[in-house]
């Protein structure tokens, strides 16, 4: 464990100076949108080594020219409260975008939280395409306890209901638009989304899972980790960094090193 987290530091320390990927695609998780990538440093940090920000790729949105044969970055704006196969579906569709602006080049997608798995059903069911890496930063891929804790309390209660709404306010009507995401993303066990998932062909591609070996309180450290995806077992890479669960600029400094490895 400590070499691996040695190792991990030693990575951010040797900023890599050309990163050889193509195109990547960044794509947020839940609560959240394409703007965090932004406000956590990420695109600022790799954009002083040589990424083009491409900008968001979204339903009515026309990107600028692609810059042919140069480094592309994207984000992606999701419903992040709809289910993982319609968030899937609307990334595909972003992804096809993509690939036509960049018919011959590479594509890896990072994914952060629910947007890590999301990535991964979009592989599973539409296949790699010219997807050639995924990489996933803290992503609930066998399913997290606090989507069980939605559920229940979300759940209607006859009156109760009302001094839920009351007292929860914005949050509450957040969490209670959000049931079907929370069921998809219940712990992976026989009839749960993820389970399904988890059983499923997966694309014959790289696979990185960044893994926060402390301080997540949202996500357990094992259910970041795609080795115990069955379909993945011994597949993927491990990153463990530090802090919580939510995107700092040193996620940046790892998806630049992932890239320098290509």
């Amino acid at each position: 464990m400590l070499k691996r987290i040695r190792y991990f530091l030693l990575a951010c320390l040797l900023l890599p100076s050309a990163a050889i990927a193509d195109v990547t695609i960044l794509v947020h998780g839940y609560l959240t949108n394409g703007i965090t990538w932004d406000r956590s440093g990420i695109v600022a940090t790799m954009a002083a080594h040589g990424w083009h920000d491409g900008g968001p790729l979204m339903a009515g949105y026309q990107a600028p020219p692609a810059t042919q044969g140069g480094k592309t970055l994207y984000v992606v704006e999701l419903p992040f409260n709809a289910p993982l196969m319609v968030q899937s579906d609307i990334l595909q569709e972003q992804l096809q975008k993509a690939q036509l602006r960049h018919p011959d080049e590479k594509i890896t997608l990072v994914g952060h939280s629910a947007g890590g798995v999301v990535a991964r059903m979009t592989l599973v069911r539409y296949g790699a395409q010219q997807v050639t890496h995924l990489i996933t930063i803290a992503a609930p891929h066998l399913g997290t306890p606090l989507a069980v804790d939605g559920l229940k309390v979300t759940r209607s209660h006859g009156p109760f209901n009302v001094v839920k709404k009351i007292a929860g306010g914005d949050a509450y009507d957040a969490a209670s638009h959000s049931r079907a995401l929370f069921a998809d993303l219940l712990p992976a066990r026989p009839g749960t989304e993820l389970f399904w998932l988890n059983s499923q062909p997966h694309p014959d591609i790289s696979y990185t899972s960044v893994i926060r070996a402390d301080h997540d309180n949202i996500v357990p450290s094992a259910s970041q980790d795609m080795n115990l995806v069955p379909a993945l077992q011994g597949k993927s890479a491990i990153y463990l960094t530090p802090g919580s669960h939510y995107l700092k600029s040193f996620d940046g400094r790892v998806v630049l090193s992932l890239l320098e490895q290509e």
